[in-house]
């Protein structure tokens, strides 16, 4: 699978190897019964490519780091 200028759009970037991860953006789309979505790959190129050929890992909503302050005697 290749990212798109846009949703339907000419290809843009070398082709995306399975399990390349990539950041999901703000946009969405629908195109032709398929739902596009705007993506930013490692190298930084931002486009769109449909939702069905993806796969959305979402962090757990304990991984948020946690700083305790202990107050010192003097």
């Amino acid at each position: 699978m290749q990212l798109h200028q846009f949703p339907g759009g000419p290809a843009i970037g070398p082709v995306l190897r399975n399990g390349t991860p990539l950041i999901v953006l703000y946009g969405h789309r629908i195109l032709d019964g398929l739902v596009w979505v705007e993506v930013r790959d490692a190298d930084g190129r931002i486009g769109w490519m449909p939702q069905i050929y993806m796969i959305t890992i979402t962090p757990p909503a304990t991984s948020t780091n946690t700083i305790t302050t202990t107050p010192s005697l003097i």
